[in-house]
């Protein structure tokens, strides 16, 4: 338990960094369609098993 929330909280803190750099590379508008990409297969996936 206490390892997931290290995890979470490391995550959690990366993403402004993180985000700030990677809009140096790349436009707002693709930045959010990789993110509702990425969660749109991880979603399908976790459905994917739920049903079957």
């Amino acid at each position: 338990m206490d390892l997931a929330l290290l995890g979470v909280a490391f995550v959690w803190g990366a993403s402004y960094p993180v985000g700030k750099g990677a809009l140096f590379y790349a436009p707002v508008s693709i930045l959010v369609l990789y993110r509702f990409l990425i969660t749109t297969i991880i979603t399908a996936v976790a459905a994917r098993h739920e049903i079957a």
